[in-house]
């Protein structure tokens, strides 16, 4: 089946080690590895109820949402069986091209696969090493247009806050697009502690500028800068 058909012509397929449906109040229950197929998505969960008037789904433990190269999981969701936007609770997340994974409070899914995060954070770190990451109270992280945004930001570094902004966007992805890069940190006996925050110009298809704003705990704040161009001739 092609996977870029919309969702509500997709056909769904269903499975569970139990199931029970209710004809009059037209709900089913389902119970012991739950599997949902439906277009490009994939949804598991130990539980599940499906209101079939609602076309909606109400899933409980060990919740997994996978779609076009993500990956949700948590404690429970609220699922439209239609559209596929989902709502998880207690969420962690994985876009597992660009590398980046985070969790919130609760992370909202939408139909065109936008992810929105209360209370979430965002690293392209490592699993289980979350040498910086960015803590906000509202993300959203669009992979159609390559951006996120989040607003009421800190910068963490090793859990430790070191930067707060009230509002930032940044790339998500290896696009050409301006916007925030990926935070770096080092400390010596010259410098002290020292973060660089660089932000990248995409001014033209042949020349950009990135700024690296350098903090160092010992000498205060340094700007500097690259530009690079490219002409059919020469290059710098």
């Amino acid at each position: 089946m092609d996977d870029t058909t919309p969702k509500d012509e997709a056909p769904t397929f269903i499975g569970a080690k139990v199931s029970r449906y209710q004809q009059e109040q037209q709900i089913a229950t389902l119970a012991g590895d739950v599997v949902m197929r439906q277009g490009s998505m994939q949804v598991e969960a130990d539980e599940a109820n499906l209101y079939q008037a609602e076309n909606r789904g109400e899933l409980s433990g060990n919740v997994k949402i996978r779609d076009n190269g993500s990956l949700v999981v948590g404690d429970h969701a609220d699922i439209q069986l239609d559209t596929g936007e989902a709502k998880v609770d207690n969420a962690e997340y994985v876009m597992h091209k660009s590398r980046i994974r985070g969790n919130a409070l609760y992370a909202k899914r939408a139909e065109n696969a936008i992810i929105r995060l209360k209370d979430g954070t965002y690293t392209t770190c490592e699993p289980n090493s979350n040498a910086w990451q960015l803590k906000g109270n509202n993300i959203t992280l669009n992979p159609a247009t390559g951006f996120g945004t989040a607003t009421n930001v800190t910068l963490r570094v090793k859990d430790v806050p070191v930067f707060y902004t009230p509002y930032i966007y940044f790339p998500i992805d290896d696009r050409r697009q301006s916007g925030f890069l990926p935070p770096s940190f080092s400390t010596s006996s010259d410098t002290g502690f020292m973060l660089v925050t660089p932000y990248y110009f995409n001014l033209a298809p042949n020349y950009d500028a990135t700024l690296y704003p350098r903090y160092m705990a010992k000498r205060g704040l340094l700007m500097e800068g690259e530009f690079r161009y490219l002409t059919k001739s020469s290059e710098g």
